[in-house]
């Protein structure tokens, strides 16, 4: 009798350890450095620095500079004039003019990237695809800007 009770212990603690791994350790490993979070084709290194700001609704806006001679030429320029008038542009030429660029200069591409929100226990909602920009001006760096909205869990080292 005291072996089926310590066989159905160590059962139940073997699913439960694998419970508790799957739901909340699993989920952060996948995302473990903002190259692959948000799928870009360069490495870590080459990432010179970082700005993490308050956005509206409890999002966050990511700004990344790396170096220009990186391979960030394969996404598609967006045209400015299509933009215009929308906050989102008022961001971009913000962030633009604060780096002593010229917004008719500077060459902007985009792509998009899906994020996974947690909602509960169990369940996970997928976002709309989100926009990432790369401006790419007179000056020796890139930027790469983003809205990262609330819910998304980001990389130990760029939270707020």
């Amino acid at each position: 009798m005291n072996t089926k009770v310590m066989i159905i212990v160590g059962i139940s603690a073997v699913i439960v350890a694998m419970l508790i791994y799957c739901l909340f350790i699993k989920h952060e490993s996948g995302k473990q450095d903002i190259v692959s979070f948000l799928r870009l084709p360069i490495t870590e290194e080459q990432i010179l620095g970082k700005e993490i700001r308050a956005g509206s609704n409890g999002s966050t806006n990511l700004i990344l500079y790396v170096e220009r001679n990186t391979h960030l030429e394969r996404y598609p320029l967006i045209d400015k004039a299509l933009y215009e008038g929308s906050s989102e542009y008022d961001n971009l030429v913000t962030l633009i003019n604060e780096h002593n660029m010229s917004v008719d200069e500077v060459e902007i591409r985009t792509y998009f990237v899906e994020y996974s929100i947690r909602e509960s226990l169990f369940t996970w909602l997928v976002t709309p695809s989100i926009p990432v920009y790369i401006i790419t001006g007179n000056s020796s760096t890139t930027i790469i800007y983003t809205t990262i909205p609330k819910g998304v869990v980001l990389p130990r080292d760029y939270r707020a």
